[in-house]
């Protein structure tokens, strides 16, 4: 299964946080969210400025099921200039895990923590499935750069409609 599926069902699910205090608040990350930009693969996008959050995705094959199974983890990067402290790092440490935990059933409003992933239409007819947050740390990078780290985890699951 390709990355970029679910890379897209997480954007989806960042830009669909536009309520006060939002991500993507206003319709863009720079109009009124907590981030600047968001972006996904190795390395930093060099056209945001800080805060802002990069995404890094990696799959292990799991063949211990009849499906097709992947454990999806992915890493969330955040990033701020050291001089704003850690008031943004927080905002978007709590806007990307979510608010499940005041939610009845755990489901969340926004967030990724218990949020049920779906994924676009794709050639696997692949299901999306829950995320965990089950890592998180914070760090200076350099002296001037404050990083923070979201590690989570969802199994993605297909199979054949007609094997």
């Amino acid at each position: 299964m390709i990355p970029e599926i679910v890379a897209e069902a997480i954007i989806a699910r960042v830009q669909a946080d536009t309520g006060t205090g939002g991500l993507f608040n206003g319709g863009s990350y720079a109009a009124g969210g907590v981030i600047t930009g968001f972006g996904w693969g190795t390395g930093t996008p060099g056209t945001f400025a800080p805060p802002y959050v990069v995404m890094r995705l990696s799959h292990a094959i799991d063949d211990a099921t009849n499906a097709d199974t992947q454990n999806v983890t992915v890493q969330f990067r955040i990033l701020d200039a050291a001089a704003s402290g850690d008031v943004n790092i927080r905002k978007i440490q709590s806007r990307l895990y979510g608010d499940a935990v005041l939610q009845a059933g755990r489901i969340p409003t926004f967030g990724f923590h218990r949020h049920v992933l779906v994924l676009g239409t794709n050639d696997w007819n692949a299901a999306g499935g829950q995320c965990l947050i089950e890592r998180q740390s914070v760090d200076m990078d350099t002296e001037n750069i404050i990083e923070a780290q979201m590690d989570m985890t969802l199994n993605i699951s297909a199979v054949a409609v007609s094997p």
